[in-house]
């Protein structure tokens, strides 16, 4: 299962909501079948990498990650 992203309102935030959603989507995932859930998020985003460990999730082992940007106005590569 991939996690693309997650967000909480600013109000609602720091009441375990995101723990609650990503757990929940993790269950939901395991019942499903799947064998592992991942997100990727930036390594100094506190707020994200807390509320994912504090769902279950462990860091991988080290991965790289490649991609690829167009540029909208001419539809190309850039």
């Amino acid at each position: 299962m991939f996690l693309y992203e997650l967000s909480v309102e600013p109000v609602h935030r720091n009441r375990g909501i995101g723990t609650a959603l990503v757990r929940s989507l993790a269950d939901l995932a395991h019942t499903r079948g799947c064998y592992g859930m991942w997100v990727g998020t930036e390594p100094d985003n506190a707020a994200a990498l807390a509320t994912y460990r504090a769902a279950g999730a462990s860091p991988p082992e080290p991965f790289m990650s490649l991609e690829w940007r167009f540029d909208p106005a001419t539809g190309g590569e850039q």
